[in-house]
């Protein structure tokens, strides 16, 4: 929970997994007010899945938070009211910044995946509420499965952040990085 003028947060290689609380299962960040300076979260080859909350269970940003996700994973988080994946609250809007990411497979009583408060930023990633086929969990990270829309979609000119996984495994195994925190 981070909350106040101008917070950040950095989280890389990490696995949000199984947590709850009332609002942002796993990650609640924003500003106090309208006048404080944007709050950030950069997620970097990540997962959150199966968080729970009332409201916003994979992360919650409050006011005019920026959020980037790279190469990460967000999904089966579950909101028993509203907001599964993502949730923006704000006249303005959040920011998310997406970058060979995946959102899948989130779930709540009215929007699932990304509430329409947030401005997208989209490069190869991946929004939708199924078909992203992931597979079973190998500990807490999710793998595409075979026929995924996920493998090899990624920028064939693409950097990775690493030459490694979230698993510790090769990152890129084909023609193109896939779409999300694993291989």
């Amino acid at each position: 929970y981070l909350k106040g003028s101008g917070c950040s947060a950095q989280i890389t290689d990490s696995a949000l997994f199984n947590n709850s609380a009332n609002v942002g299962g796993a990650i609640t960040i924003g500003a106090t007010s309208s006048l404080d300076p944007d709050c950030t979260a950069n997620i970097t080859q990540s997962t959150i899945s199966s968080n729970s909350a009332t409201s916003g269970a994979g992360i919650d940003a409050i006011l005019s938070t920026d959020i980037t996700l790279k190469q990460s994973t967000v999904t089966l988080n579950s909101a028993s009211s509203t907001r599964g994946g993502l949730a923006g609250a704000s006249e303005s809007g959040p920011t998310l910044n997406c970058d060979h990411s995946v959102i899948s497979n989130n779930h709540s009583g009215d929007t699932t995946n990304l509430t329409n408060d947030f401005v997208v930023n989209q490069d190869h990633c991946y929004i939708n509420d199924t078909g992203a086929m992931l597979g079973d969990q190998v500990g807490y990270v999710h793998i595409p499965q075979e026929g995924s829309p996920l493998i090899d979609a990624g920028a064939s000119n693409y950097v990775p952040y690493s030459n490694t996984d979230q698993r510790g495994d090769k990152r890129v195994r084909g023609s193109a990085i896939d779409i999300g925190a694993a291989e």
